[in-house]
């Protein structure tokens, strides 16, 4: 239309848009909690609902031809003079939204690499760029390229929380790898909007979607 009056919205789509609002989950359903992490990252949402409602499209890959890109390299990490699970969970459980209870020594009682104190690492973090889901086993294959990678696990959650934890992009979950089979929890690290996070097990035979990202840890000598 002419004369800068706006554009009528077609009935379709005002069909379309009731059809989603009468989806979203009631009051029972979510808690005021994630409805206001929601309410205050517009950029999420707005990249989650696309992903959800849209058709897949193609897209290119990296010049590399990988399903995965660098999103950050956050520098380097320290090993402090202790490394366990439990002294972890007691710092830092009843500060977060969420810390998963199955998060002790006792569930994670063989370490898949053996750091020394004062051991300086370097933590990046990768981005899926393909539209469909990927599998552990992919994304471990991809961080066996890389230079010098070695599998943390909780270990690598730990230090990447305790010492990068300001730089780490809302709205996104941090996961990080520690053997290269089997149907073990996977530690996640979520990073909210309002400086909140959640540390969570996923499972390693779950397939993941690009707003799960991962780390990457090679030695600095």
């Amino acid at each position: 239309m002419s004369n800068g009056a706006p554009s009528q919205v077609p009935g379709w789509y005002i069909t379309f848009q009731t059809a989603v609002l009468m989806q979203l989950p009631r009051p029972g359903q979510i808690d005021q909690n994630t409805a206001e992490v929601w309410s205050g990252n517009q950029g999420a949402l707005k990249g989650v609902l696309p992903d959800a409602l849209l058709p897949a499209k193609k897209v290119g890959l990296s010049a590399s031809n990988e399903a995965f890109v660098l999103l950050n390299d956050f520098g380097v990490v320290t090993v402090p003079d202790e490394m366990s699970v439990d002294a972890f969970s007691e710092r830092w459980a009843g500060k977060l939204n969420r810390y998963n209870k199955g998060i002790t020594d006792a569930d994670f009682p063989s370490l898949s690499h053996v750091l020394k104190p004062g051991d300086k690492l370097r933590v990046k973090a990768f981005q899926q760029v393909t539209p469909t889901w990927t599998t552990s086993k992919e994304r471990i294959a991809f961080l066996e390229k890389q230079p010098g990678n070695v599998f943390l696990g909780m270990q690598g959650t730990m230090l990447a929380f305790e010492q990068k934890r300001d730089r780490l992009h809302k709205g996104r979950s941090y996961a990080s790898f520690a053997a290269k089979t089997g149907d073990q929890r996977v530690p996640s690290v979520h990073a909210y909007s309002d400086g909140y996070f959640d540390i969570d097990l996923c499972l390693f035979k779950e397939p993941w979607d690009k707003r799960h990202v991962f780390f990457g840890f090679s030695y600095v000598r």
